[in-house]
């Protein structure tokens, strides 16, 4: 009686791969103005907010949060990665969770600072 060996499964691996890279560039894509759940972009769609780095010195910096959707922010979550850091780890990475009333179209600005000193900075914004 023979097993299956590790070279049968590599072979059925692979044949699958190619057959779902296939599927997948032969297959249309959704339509404009949808999303792959087949739900119309619109007034319902969530955004978030835009976020972009004001100043960073290696060690501070401010970030600046603008409020872009339609409604009223209560929470948002920023990620702020530092990159070429000292210290016992190159890359730095914190997440901050804001509680915060921020209305359509207001901006508000928030300072940070990293443990160790970084050569650059990086800043992603979420919201719940």
């Amino acid at each position: 009686m023979r097993g299956s060996t590790g070279d049968d499964r590599r072979t059925w691996g692979g044949a699958l791969g190619l057959a779902v890279g296939l599927c997948l560039a032969a297959c249309p894509g959704p339509g404009p103005g949808r999303d792959g759940g087949g739900r119309a972009r619109g007034r319902t769609a969530r955004k978030d907010p835009s976020v972009e780095l004001r100043k960073f010195d290696g060690k501070r910096g401010v970030f600046r949060i603008h409020n872009q959707t339609r409604r009223t922010l209560r929470r948002v979550a920023i990620g702020l990665r530092g990159v070429g850091c000292e210290g016992p780890r190159a890359t730095r990475t914190e997440v901050k969770v804001f509680d915060l009333r921020l209305r359509p179209g207001e901006r508000q600005s928030f300072a940070f600072t990293f443990e160790h000193r970084c050569r650059r900075a990086h800043v992603a914004a979420a919201t719940p």
